[in-house]
């Protein structure tokens, strides 16, 4: 038999805010992804999952809290933590002003490769932060946004 384990990237869509400031990011919507009042995201997973007795992990976007505060995600994650479900740290450094500034004004930086140790540090940091305004256990398991880490990384950040 095998086994496998499912996991979701949770997150918002930044709308295209960084380029232009009429913009506004996407939260709710771009994770309950409702339509006509039914829900094909966030909710659905949820239901799926329990039907069919399955647990999986939510990692959790939590840069986007330096610009968005810590509310904004909090309904999400208590309908995750309420239905028994795994929560873990995901970061897009997109979010964290010095991590979109570290390759200069004009490029919007989601590479966490693309960072030195300190702003790295820094971002992930900060969504460990948020784990705890959530009243969530720090987190064990950690996936950057776009899969991109430096290698020169330590493991120990």
């Amino acid at each position: 038999m095998s086994k496998i384990h499912i996991t979701i990237d949770t997150e918002f869509s930044a709308g295209g805010c960084f380029h232009n400031h009429e913009n506004t990011p996407i939260t709710h919507d771009a994770v309950y992804c409702r339509i006509n009042g039914v829900s094909h995201g966030l909710e659905f997973l949820l239901k799926t999952f329990k039907t069919y007795q399955i647990k999986a992990t939510f990692f959790i976007e939590a840069a986007h809290t330096a610009m968005l505060g810590f509310d904004i995600m909090k309904p999400i994650i208590d309908d995750i933590k309420s239905n028994g479900h795994d929560i873990q740290l995901h970061i897009h450094p997109m979010w964290h002003e010095p991590a979109r500034k570290a390759l200069g004004d004009h490029i919007i930086n989601d590479s966490m490769a693309a960072l030195d140790l300190s702003t790295a540090k820094g971002v992930i940091e900060l969504g460990m932060h948020a784990f705890d305004k959530w009243g969530l256990d720090q987190p064990v398991a950690f996936r950057a946004g776009n899969l991109q880490m430096n290698t020169e990384m330590p493991l120990d950040l």
